[in-house]
């Protein structure tokens, strides 16, 4: 709920969205068990190269990582790639349109 009044605002408090997207993390890794030590180490490498907040996503043990990194994207792409992992950056969009 937290997130989704930071997302609906005027103005985005970044800090506070990567604090909140670490803060769920932990709650997936620390209660509920999903994270793997590979997810970890992407995480900390990320947080390292400039990330804001990340987390674990996808059911399952989570396929993928979702990292928060405006204005440092490139930095922690590169990061993750130095893992040897694939990474990808995306921007939000206003979704599908009908013509």
């Amino acid at each position: 709920m937290k997130a989704k009044e930071l997302l609906s605002g005027n103005s985005l408090n970044h800090e506070e969205l990567g604090r909140l997207l670490r803060e769920h993390h932990l709650i997936l890794r620390n209660l509920l068990k999903v994270s793997t030590p590979e997810v970890e180490k992407i995480l900390n490498e990320a947080l390292k190269a400039g990330a804001l907040g990340g987390k674990i996503n996808g059911s399952g043990g989570g396929g993928t990582v979702v990292l928060y990194a405006p204005g440092r994207e490139e930095w922690v792409r590169e990061a993750i790639e130095r893992l040897g992992k694939t990474a990808h950056i995306v921007e939000i969009s206003d979704g599908v349109k009908v013509f």
